[in-house]
């Protein structure tokens, strides 16, 4: 039987044909088989292609290739998401540059959670690495996912509070899984996959290049509601950031600093130009963002609660446990519900079957909503 994903993974070798064009040429097939499945004279009356444009595709090559990189990813153990799956990230589709293909390690549930980008200077000082700080503290509990992209300075101060405050990161790579750049963070990347995710649009044996790496700030805005610069100069990957959130609609934030600092140049800019909401705290964020906590639990449960009153205890129970915490392994289930491994795997299938949970890599459940 012939891997489904070849095909998907095809799509990003084709000649010719970038993001938005396959998007609308997705939008006129039936499934992403049909392009290397159909004759060329159907396809070009189904998308209004041209043959001689068809013809230069290479289809076939593509598919060539696409098989040996699936041998490599398997290796490396990434999962993949092609843009017309269902699991998807949602807010990464609706950017029309978003990459067809995505590659994941680790555990993260892309739908029930907000996402903040921290984004910053690879020199940033004891002032910024306070702000991060006091912004993840603030973020336990709150149901949020910090995105950042493993740098040296304020991405990899994010990165490590979240792993001292157990709040779930991503680290978003400029190139592929088989290398983790720069090396010295080599550990803390490692310890991410136990609370968060890697994501990558770059499969593995991908040259380490500069210039993926602003292809990678998109990967960073896209995933986000919002972007909060933390320290940068007037110049550099941070303000690309927030220039490419600004253009997916996405809300922006910046710290300001002493205008004689440099490394706070570029957040000064971006709020002197009204591109980005000056942050004061990690509570002017959360109410300009209507992310308050109680508010948004008691929305919750005044429009699902009814729904769930006729459940039997233990399931109503771990709803409310899914619904306070968030996605979850089936041992900290366990443990909570104080079940056994086999008690619990009976009750989440029951649950799953019917409807209430779903499961995520890794035994991990999350509620549905």
């Amino acid at each position: 039987m012939k891997d489904p994903r070849i095909y998907k993974l095809a799509w990003t070798f084709l000649h010719g044909i970038g993001p938005q064009r396959s998007r609308q040429l997705l939008a006129a097939l039936s499934s992403a088989d049909e392009l290397f499945e159909l004759e060329f004279e159907v396809l070009s009356q189904i998308t209004g292609l041209s043959l001689k444009v068809l013809k230069k595709i290479k289809r076939e090559k593509a598919v060539e290739k696409a098989i040996n990189h699936l041998t490599i990813i398997d290796k490396y153990k990434c999962q993949m998401l092609f843009i017309m799956d269902d699991e998807y990230p949602k807010r990464l589709k609706q950017c029309v540059d978003a990459p067809l293909v995505i590659f994941y390690k680790g555990n993260i549930d892309f739908t029930g959670y907000h996402f903040v980008a921290i984004v910053g200077t690879r020199a940033c000082s004891a002032y910024g690495k306070r702000v991060v700080e006091e912004f993840v503290d603030a973020c336990v509990g709150h149901r949020i996912v910090i995105v950042s992209g493993l740098a040296y300075g304020i991405d990899i101060c994010a990165h490590r509070r979240c792993l001292e405050k157990g709040v779930p990161t991503i680290s978003v790579f400029g190139h592929g899984f088989d290398l983790l750049y720069p090396s010295e963070h080599t550990r803390d990347a490692k310890r991410i996959l136990e609370n968060g995710a890697w994501v990558s649009e770059f499969p593995p044996g991908t040259k380490l290049d500069p210039g993926n790496f602003p292809m990678r700030n998109r990967i960073v805005a896209g995933l986000s509601d919002l972007i909060l610069v933390i320290e940068s100069k007037e110049k550099g990957g941070s303000l690309i950031t927030a220039e490419l959130g600004q253009d997916y609609n996405r809300e922006v934030m910046a710290v300001p600093g002493p205008i004689y600092e440099e490394r706070s140049a570029g957040c000064n800019l971006l709020i002197s130009l009204h591109k980005a909401q000056l942050y004061g705290s990690p509570e002017q964020l959360f109410k300009w963002m209507n992310w308050n906590k109680k508010v948004v639990q008691q929305d919750l449960f005044s429009q699902q609660e009814d729904s769930y009153e006729d459940l039997p205890e233990e399931q109503l129970q771990l709803v409310y446990l899914l619904m306070e915490d968030g996605p979850m392994h089936m041992d900290v289930i366990s443990a909570k519900q104080n079940l056994t491994i086999a008690q619990s795997s009976v009750l989440l299938f029951q649950m799953e079957t019917s409807g209430l949970v779903r499961s995520l890599p890794g035994n991990m459940y999350t509620l549905m909503k």
